[in-house]
């Protein structure tokens, strides 16, 4: 579960990095976007061979994503921000961490 949760956050974080964070607020003129935009100041640790997988979105069926392996890494300024669109509007949920975050493929 871990390392799904991590692939398919590093495949987001490549795909996000295309989208400005600034255009990220509650405005009608931005377009909402599939998934989660996740940043990072950087990324350390053991990365596998990248591939390409059909995967599906929350919207989208069969896409092509890059994906990217880590036996294990820590991860410094983490963000992750998904734009969310509501009957009032689009809204912004914004989440930091506080401090480096470590991921071990193993669990441990």
């Amino acid at each position: 579960m871990k390392k799904t949760s991590f692939i398919i956050m590093i495949t987001l974080l490549i795909l996000g990095t295309a989208i400005s964070p600034k255009k990220l607020h509650a405005d009608a003129s931005v377009p909402m976007i599939d998934g989660f935009v996740i940043e990072a100041d950087k990324v350390e640790g053991v990365m596998g061979i990248p591939g390409i997988i059909n995967g599906e979105t929350a919207t989208q069926k069969n896409k092509l994503m890059l994906r990217l392996t880590f036996s294990k890494a820590t991860i410094y300024g983490l963000t992750i921000t998904k734009v969310l669109n509501t009957p009032n509007g689009p809204v912004t949920i914004q989440f930091k961490s506080t401090g480096p975050v470590g991921i071990n493929q193993y669990g441990s």
